[in-house]
């Protein structure tokens, strides 16, 4: 076992792995165990290993030192994926006084990790949901294996039912595997029935797709509404940046005090065995890798995560609008909970929301980010400012230059408390980026020129005008 006490250096052939005093939190014990012996006997831990060239490359250029907010990651380490949930109950103000207002509970969710299923669980019993907001897209028409694939799913699923644990102990390996639901599966690899990763996670509880077989089968039994509020596949391609998972270089770093600058070790699965041994996933583990992605790949955060985030904020206002009285939970990637907490009293407007949606092009992402930077972000490291945007329960007057709110509300205050994270205060030095996209879509217009326009079409009734700058 590795101490606290000792640095240990491991070699291979050609370069060392270090364990450095520096750290925040001893590595789990399973984690330092299969590590240790991957180093000894690398040909048992192939998916340790598979750095590609570019990354060899990024890994070796000189960085500079991270800029961390350490007291937020304090606050959130305080805090699992299911407390955040439960005791920051999100409040959506209807604009209508005589409208009760809708009761929201975001839930960060790990596709394979067995916690996430205690967690959906202990929240559906919780907060007993009229509505579900999930990121899949299900559609029969437009993706007819995906949706066989789920009929699989679930039909294991009713047999145990949702006993994920039974599941993992019971089920047959080759049926997991053609379900989908064996973990660490590759639907481009042919060579499936080999996965020496996957049933390591097998063996520990963890399932693929845990996050979706067990609140679409809770919503079934307890008959439970379903909206969608992400983005199809085909926009994320054109929002997805390459990037050599430096962040994640440092994270391990600075948390475990694990050197994987030596371009030895593959540190996506580094990370993702790590949190796979994790019983509790805590929440200032999140904050750190959201803090230092921005930093080091600050235009591929703004796109992949950020983005989303505001969309999915903005597609779970329109859902709260048209359920008035009524509770939601929402489940999402976990990288996505904390940011889409810090969002949620602000109003997306529509046409923002549009905008990412249909960001099928090169050019439609470039006017996508001149939006993005008239409410305060950049390709630096800059995410849109809350305070940018009106409360929700509002809407923007352009000729009294004020908002308009029922006065129910509350809102402004409940905002405070979930500033969105900025690098405003922190030392670090603005480096240029390329804004020059190819553009390939000549004939796309854009008839959203006005950002912060009225996004409703219908007069607000029994309403207060209210300056701006209160």
């Amino acid at each position: 076992m590795i101490t606290s006490n000792d640095t240990v250096e491991l070699l291979l052939p050609k370069a060392k792995l270090c364990f450095l005093l520096n750290r925040r939190k001893e590595l789990p014990y399973l984690a330092q165990h299969i590590l240790k012996d991957a180093i000894e006997n690398p040909e048992n831990y192939p998916y340790l290993f598979g750095v590609t060239d570019s990354d060899q490359t990024a890994r070796r250029e000189p960085r500079k030192l991270p800029v961390i907010d350490q007291n937020r990651i304090d606050y959130y380490e305080n805090f699992s994926y299911l407390d955040i949930a439960m005791e920051k109950k999100l409040i959506y103000q209807q604009e209508y006084i005589d409208l009760p207002d809708t009761i929201v509970y975001i839930l960060g969710v790990d596709h394979e990790h067995k916690s996430s299923s205690y967690n959906i669980r202990a929240l559906f019993d919780f907060a007993k949901p009229d509505i579900l907001a999930v990121e899949d897209f299900l559609d029969k028409q437009k993706d007819p294996d995906g949706w066989e694939n789920h009929q699989k799913m679930m039909k294991i699923v009713k047999e145990y039912d949702c006993d994920v644990e039974a599941i993992t102990k019971k089920e047959p390996r080759e049926n997991l595997i053609d379900a989908f639901l064996f973990p660490n599966i590759d639907d481009d690899d042919d060579n499936q029935q080999v996965n020496p990763y996957g049933d390591f996670l097998l063996s520990l509880g963890h399932l693929n797709n845990i996050d979706s077989i067990v609140p679409y089968y809770l919503c079934m039994k307890r008959k439970v509404k379903i909206e969608c509020i992400d983005i199809h596949d085909d926009v994320f391609e054109h929002l997805e940046k390459e990037d050599a998972s430096i962040f994640k270089v440092e994270a391990i770093k600075y948390w475990y005090g694990l050197d994987c600058d030596p371009p030895v070790l593959d540190v996506d699965n580094v990370q993702d065995l790590i949190e796979a041994t994790i019983e509790t996933p805590m929440c200032g583990w999140l904050e750190l890798n959201r803090q230092l992605e921005i930093q080091y790949n600050p235009e591929g955060h703004l796109f992949e995560t950020h983005a989303r985030d505001i969309h999915m904020i903005g597609r779970l206002q329109e859902v709260c609008q048209n359920n008035p009285g009524k509770t939601i939970i929402c489940l999402v990637g976990a990288d996505h909970m904390l940011g889409m907490h810090d969002l949620f009293y602000s109003k997306i407007p529509k046409n923002l929301t549009k905008s990412i949606a249909n960001c099928k092009s090169l050019k439609r992402r470039k006017k996508l980010f001149k939006k993005l930077a008239k409410l305060g972000a950049t390709k630096n490291g800059r995410l849109v400012n809350p305070e940018k945007l009106p409360i929700i329960g509002t809407y923007s007057d352009e000729s009294t230059d004020s908002y308009t709110y029922s006065p129910k509300g509350s809102a402004d205050s409940l905002r405070q408390s979930y500033s969105g994270m900025s690098l405003d205060n922190l030392d670090y030095e603005n480096e240029p980026h390329d804004d020059n996209f190819e553009d390939d879509d000549d004939n796309f217009e854009d008839n959203e020129d006005v950002l912060m326009k009225d996004v409703e079409d219908t007069p607000i009734k029994n309403v207060i005008d209210v300056p701006m700058n209160i």
